[in-house]
């Protein structure tokens, strides 16, 4: 019963402190909390985001050529099989790299 008397009283003293922001239905306090949450969970949207393109990055870093020789071969090969004609979309090219 006293947390409860004590509860109500606070709820009280709330509803003074707290002032009406026009038509939203909100008391400033409790905007604020809205919009720090919003801002909360866009920038962990945002951290989620950029992690999981780091990490689709590392997994395909692999097919990339790392040294300026593996590049240049790389490059060879592919001019070769386009005058050859045997490339025709990205992924005949990674069938044939991942030989």
């Amino acid at each position: 019963m006293k947390e409860n008397k004590e509860y109500q009283e606070k709820k009280e003293q709330e509803k003074v402190v707290h002032e009406p922001t026009g038509s939203y239905g909100m008391d400033t306090i409790t905007m604020r909390q809205k919009i720090m949450e919003r801002v909360m969970l866009m920038e962990e949207n945002q951290l989620k985001e950029m992690l999981r393109f780091s990490h689709e990055l590392e997994q395909k870093s692999w097919l990339l050529p790392h040294t300026q020789e593996e590049l240049e071969i790389a490059i060879n090969r592919g001019m070769e099989d386009v005058k050859a004609g045997r490339i025709v979309s990205h992924e005949d090219v990674l069938k044939y790299y991942m030989k």
